[in-house]
């Protein structure tokens, strides 16, 4: 069954349906948070911070109408547009930070989702993107507009950094820019908040010896394994060789005083042989030092499911936000929109992930849109179901529509690295190749390449 709540005795005119939020968020816990950040004194509103939530969550992903008819719709409530926003814009956005923690949290299972971990280990991978806002004074003298092949772009975009559970597509963590901060630092701030018992793949932006010391620091602290594509012409010093072809190096970083410092890492350096294509070389660095348990051939073939954060952002930008813009004009706003976004991207992660479990499928089987359509569908009619017998058969039905359109399991592509309108030095894509089939690897020694 679905996570929703049936609340038989309370009013359906101001109860949305609790879908719209992960199971997580309890409305005593959200009037918490609120009562404790949020100090503002006025009469007291018949929308209550929970809801209100909610109606915005629902808001975002959907792409017309605005916030005072989706309140109205969802809760029978009519509130002047000015009142929502500057209720809103009185919100602190510590509240909305407490929120995140709080929502965002590791799904997976071992048992039910074992394509989500390797050898025990929760599989994630943090990576960056931006989101468009309106170009409001507030906005541009906040976030600045990205490059393109023909100029700036048409409009500012916010920085998001996320770490996404592999195998759920669900973000459990987020670091978002409040000025124009870089992904690399960003994503330095989100070191601290790596689960316990993990395995965080990351590309080669954080291929580096100081991003790598980060990461073996919140090893030391938590538990928590890394594998790294490093970058090349790092220098390193070759300490001890594996048997399984890979080796133990000593890598440099310098600390807050300046003074430099040697780590150990375990290097493993291959190839990735694609039919008709030529060997790409690659070297990763990675603190899981045991060669037997955890072979260089395993992780040189694990790292490919890294790709999985970009079809998470994928579904975030235009499935969720439907490749449109903010709707927002003020940094607080703007703010509350993208926390609004990825509050709906757990939401649907759960709720494929109870769908696949009732057929015993993957969770990627279960179409995102689908899920977010039916979701969708939901939250439109909950104030209409009149007794808990009718709230349950439309649990159920909506959740036979979304098994009933799994998908398949993806086939097996390669496509080429580049881009339609490159920055610098990425290759220009001029006709889209693409090449099904197995992938192979092959370990190289230290020193042979």
């Amino acid at each position: 069954m679905l996570t929703i709540q049936v609340q038989p005795n309370r009013v359906l005119s101001t109860t949305p349906s609790p879908t719209i939020l992960p199971s997580s968020l309890s409305d005593p816990k959200l009037e918490a948070i609120c009562c404790r950040h949020h100090n503002k004194r006025g009469p007291r509103s018949q929308l209550r911070f929970p809801n209100l939530l909610r109606c915005l969550v629902a808001h975002t992903v959907m792409t017309t109408g605005t916030l005072e008819r989706h309140v109205e719709e969802l809760t029978g409530l009519r509130q002047a547009a000015s009142t929502l926003s500057e209720r809103r814009q009185t919100m602190p956005w510590v509240i909305f930070e407490e929120i995140l923690r709080l929502g965002l949290r590791p799904l997976a299972d071992p048992t039910r989702h074992p394509g989500a971990f390797y050898r025990g280990l929760r599989l994630l991978t943090q990576d960056g993107t931006s989101v468009p806002v309106y170009n409001t004074p507030a906005a541009q003298r906040r976030w600045q507009k990205s490059k393109t092949r023909k100029g700036r772009a048409a409009f500012a975009r916010i920085p998001v950094v996320l770490l996404v559970e592999l195998g759920l597509h669900n973000p459990i963590a987020v670091q978002i820019g409040r000025e124009q901060q870089s992904e690399y630092t960003l994503a330095w701030d989100l070191v601290a908040q790596i689960p316990a018992g993990s395995l965080t793949i990351n590309d080669r932006l954080y291929g580096c010896g100081a991003f790598a010391a980060r990461l073996l620091q919140r090893w030391t602290e938590v538990g928590s394994h890394f594998l790294v594509r490093a970058r090349t012409g790092i220098g390193r010093r070759r300490v001890q060789r594996l048997r399984d072809g890979s080796s133990v190096v000593e890598l440099f970083a310098v600390d807050e005083t300046g003074a430099r410092f040697g780590f150990l890492v375990r290097e493993i350096r291959g190839q990735i042989l694609r039919q008709g294509k030529r060997p790409v070389a690659v070297r990763f660095w990675t603190s899981l030092m045991d060669a037997r348990r955890y072979p260089a051939l395993e992780l040189l073939a694990l790292y490919a499911r890294r790709w999985e954060i970009e079809t998470t952002i994928k579904e975030i930008k235009q499935t969720l936000l439907g490749a449109d813009l903010l709707q927002a004009h003020t940094q607080e706003t703007a703010l509350q929109e993208v926390a609004a976004l990825l509050l709906a991207q757990a939401a649907v992660a759960e709720v494929r992930s109870q769908a696949a479990q009732a057929v015993a499928v993957d969770v990627l089987e279960v179409s995102h849109g689908q899920a977010l359509r039916w979701l969708s569908w939901l939250w439109m009619g909950w104030p209409q179901l009149r007794t808990a017998g009718q709230r349950r058969v439309a649990i159920q039905w909506a959740q036979q529509q979304m098994v009933l359109r799994t998908r398949g399991k993806r086939r097996k592509r390669s496509c080429p690295r580049g881009l339609r309108q490159p920055v610098s030095s990425w290759p220009r894509i001029q006709r889209r190749t693409n090449w099904n089939g197995e992938i192979q690897y092959r370990v190289v020694r230290f020193g042979t390449l």
